[in-house]
């Protein structure tokens, strides 16, 4: 587990945890993010998607960078976490579920034919 002073970070999902949650995503080029206080500092994350519970539970995952480290990390965190968790910023898009190649499982379409000049 994290070293850092973090919010509370949310388990994965498995199957003996009843129903999965809907998985709820934004394209890259759109994404919303959060501010998560970590060590005493706002730190910008991005969501890559937001996972919601039958029974009202939700969690947001982002990619953040955490004080004095240099590379990114995923967190899972519950939402919401009163002085912890704020929202950065949202998105100019609504979120899809599971009709992305990367959440199906499916393989994304090849490359597009180039046009010629």
């Amino acid at each position: 587990m994290s070293e850092h002073d973090e919010p509370q970070q949310a388990p994965p999902w498995r199957p003996e945890d009843g129903e999965a949650p809907t998985v709820w995503v934004w394209p890259a080029g759109d994404r919303p993010a959060l501010r998560a206080l970590i060590d005493g500092q706002w730190v910008y994350a991005p969501v890559r998607a937001r996972h919601t519970w039958p029974d009202g539970r939700c969690a947001y995952h982002v990619d953040l960078v955490l004080p004095g480290e240099t590379s990114a990390v995923h967190r899972a965190y519950w939402w919401p976490q009163e002085g912890r968790l704020r929202v950065a910023h949202g998105s100019a898009v609504e979120p899809s579920t599971c009709d992305m190649p990367m959440i199906t499982g499916e393989m994304p379409a090849g490359p597009r034919a180039s046009r010629s000049r």
